[in-house]
């Protein structure tokens, strides 16, 4: 089955300046932004014969933004493009270059005890711009990988992975990955295992943006991120009187290096955000889901509690873990005649920690967000 997405979208926002007062007229200076993004993608997925499947993806992503600065005389209409030496990046044009390609063969699940899929996944990113630096740059990322399946029992399937890639500009390592699944009647039981690298974006390391608004400025010195992933959990399903149950409990544990996070800066003043690593970050915490399907009735109800932790509280008077609370919710009735949908959604937020980038450029956690309790019903017809 070979199919194709396309997708197209055009933007111009206009920002009308105050009034001004010239030697001989009214003036006023507009910012023009034009922004256009222009996604293709093939996809070809089938099987070849009776024991292999392909699946194949290819897609190149444009991305323009055009920035145009102009003086319009309020008394003639007239206006005329901003000169360079009049201001900073009055007019300024950034593109981003993005194309991928991943594609992989496997065999085809049947009575056997054992299959694979191999494959190759490529990723290329360019950027030019007088708000990239150096005008041009370019990270490309090459990976090849290979899956296994293996049905060790009736009820116990294990698969282990392996991922090896080669960056341009970073030094990746060798990333495997295991999973184990058991089941038995309603019940499943998952543990996994993974190893985790991130190369940093162009945006990340090179794009700079700064208005009068706000300002992000990309960090060339960043390192890459890496990472060990452990889950595991357990979900039962049971029936009650034709109204079906299900729970899950999951539990989770993530060590990251050098995690790329935002950090706001004193060193600019105003909303000055900076990309950075922190050195050394975890997350634990466990996920409580229950739902039920009654006759028009689904119901669905989730609560988390996660733990964040970061090097810097050997240093500062802080907790080692800074634990956050959540709930979700949502029910959702279906009536036949006439056919609509009725829905709500609820979500609470507990309180989360931020970071700083202080004057003398130490990073520090800050409760930016201390307090914020965020509460969301929505009501859909």
């Amino acid at each position: 089955l070979l199919s194709y997405k396309g997708e197209l979208f055009d933007e111009t926002i206009t920002n009308y300046g105050l009034p001004r007062r010239s030697r001989t007229s009214f003036v006023a200076f507009d910012d023009y932004y034009h922004t256009k993004r222009i996604g293709n993608a093939l996809f070809l997925q089938g099987k070849l014969n009776e024991k292999w499947s392909v699946n194949w993806t290819a897609a190149y992503n444009y991305f323009e933004r055009i920035k145009e600065a102009k003086r319009k005389d309020l008394v003639t209409l007239e206006s005329s493009r901003v000169l360079e030496e009049e201001g900073n990046d009055q007019q300024d044009t950034s593109t981003f270059n993005l194309w991928m390609s991943r594609g992989s063969i496997a065999t085809t699940k049947d009575s056997t005890w054992f299959n694979f899929e191999i494959g190759y996944d490529i990723n290329l990113e360019q950027a030019d711009g007088k708000r990239i630096k150096g005008g041009e740059q370019f990270i490309g990322d090459y990976a090849a990988f290979i899956t296994t399946e293996v049905d060790i029992t009736d009820n116990l399937l294990l698969k282990p992975a392996v991922r090896y890639s080669y960056n341009t500009e970073y030094e990746a390592p060798l990333t495997p990955a295991i999973n184990l699944k058991y089941s038995k009647k309603n019940s499943t039981f998952r543990f996994s295992y993974a190893k985790g690298f991130r190369a940093p974006s162009l945006k990340e390391l090179y794009f700079n943006f700064d208005d009068i608004n706000h300002s992000l400025f990309g960090n060339s010195d960043l390192k890459a991120e890496r990472s060990n992933n452990y889950s595991a959990s357990v979900r039962q399903k049971f029936l009650v009187r034709n109204i079906l149950f299900k729970a899950e409990l999951a539990a989770f544990y993530n060590e990251i290096y050098n995690q790329i996070s935002f950090a706001q800066s004193s060193l600019a003043g105003g909303d000055t955000l900076v990309y950075f690593n922190i050195g050394e970050n975890q997350t634990k915490g466990v996920n409580l889901s229950l739902s039920t399907i009654y006759e028009n009735w689904r119901i669905n109800l989730g609560s988390s509690y996660t733990g964040r932790y970061n090097r810097l509280a050997d240093e500062n008077p802080i907790e080692e873990f800074s634990y956050a609370l959540e709930f979700t919710g949502n029910a959702n009735y279906e009536m036949q005649k006439p056919q609509i949908t009725l829905s709500v959604f609820f979500k609470h937020q507990g309180e989360l920690p931020g970071f700083g980038y202080d004057s003398n450029g130490a990073d520090r956690i800050k409760q930016a967000l201390k307090d914020l309790l965020a509460t969301v019903i929505e009501w859909n017809i």
